[in-house]
């Protein structure tokens, strides 16, 4: 969806029902997401989509969807206004499993999601997710598909960069990641993997640990809720470290909490700064060069 404030309620509206999502702000964007996910393996159950955006419309998505292998059989919901009836369109062949007048009631898009799923799962056998690209034989791939458009073909390439590889090595890392949901191991490796830093994804507070003492980031991003060890006792056992060593390594606090005083509580734990969830690219990137950049400073200065 193009609209930030339809981006916020539906994102708000899906992690109430505890479902993961990621929200992308145009049709081009959620391609990515899509194509990044089937790449990683990360299961995609279903795909809410706006249909009136600018230079990517939600049936133009919709149709690049349904022509590209391993994205095909990915359940689709569309939301329209009141004035636009996909079966009064050229796009009755798209295969929207369904489609919801906006603004669509809360009950009734959780019922609609709920079953859309269920059906779709139905119908491919009880599998927990949507095929991925990863899942489908290499037949399926030469299948012939009706072509896209230059900037399209380009668009639906899988990624190329990813996460510079843990090592014993006195390099230095840029930035250490913990986290343990997929689906935001996914956008941090889509959003810094264009960016040009080093970076590594841990899966708990005790593997931060573990790579904070490896790699030596220059920046840490700090789930706050995790398995194991969460960031706030994984924040206060690098800082137990850095006493005996005199340095400080920028740690930034995500959380999904979005409450009143998560930031104060981020801050009281030694972090220097907090992410709310779900995460915003810009405000990321704008993280990142904060911190990296002042941590680059700081090390120039003590050498």
């Amino acid at each position: 969806d193009d609209n930030a404030v339809n981006r916020a309620i539906l994102t708000e509206q899906m992690t109430s029902w505890t479902f993961d999502s990621c929200a992308a702000e145009s049709g081009a964007e959620g391609l990515k997401v899509l194509i990044a996910a089937a790449a990683y393996g990360v299961p995609v159950d279903c795909v809410v989509l706006d249909y009136q955006m600018p230079e990517m419309s939600g049936a133009e998505m919709a149709r690049v969807v349904r022509n590209t292998a391993g994205l095909a059989g990915t359940p689709i919901i569309m939301l329209t206004s009141v004035d636009q009836s996909l079966a009064n369109t050229g796009y009755r062949d798209l295969g929207i499993d369904a489609q919801l007048i906006k603004p669509a009631r809360s009950s009734v898009l959780l019922e609609t999601l709920v079953a859309t799923i269920q059906r779709h799962r139905h119908n491919t056998g009880g599998s927990d997710a949507v095929p991925l690209a990863a899942d489908i034989p290499p037949s399926n791939f030469a299948r012939p598909q009706p072509p896209a458009p230059a900037e399209q073909r380009a668009l639906l390439q899988p990624p190329s960069i990813r996460p510079r590889p843990a090592t014993d090595g006195g390099d230095r890392l840029d930035i250490l990641v913990a986290e343990d949901n997929e689906v935001n191991q996914m956008v941090f490796t889509q959003i810094l993997g264009e960016t040009g830093y080093g970076f590594e994804i841990v899966g708990n507070g005790r593997k931060a640990l573990d790579a904070f003492g490896r790699r030596n980031p220059c920046m840490i991003l700090m789930d706050v809720s995790m398995p194991e060890m969460n960031g706030l006792e994984a924040t206060a056992a690098i800082r137990r470290l850095e006493e005996e060593t005199g340095t400080h390594v920028p740690i930034v606090g995500v959380t999904a909490h979005a409450l009143k005083g998560d930031r104060e509580r981020c801050l009281e734990a030694g972090m220097d700064d907090y992410l709310p969830k779900p995460i915003s690219p810009r405000a990321l990137l704008e993280k990142v060069e904060r911190w990296v950049g002042a941590s680059r400073q700081a090390q120039r200065n003590a050498g």
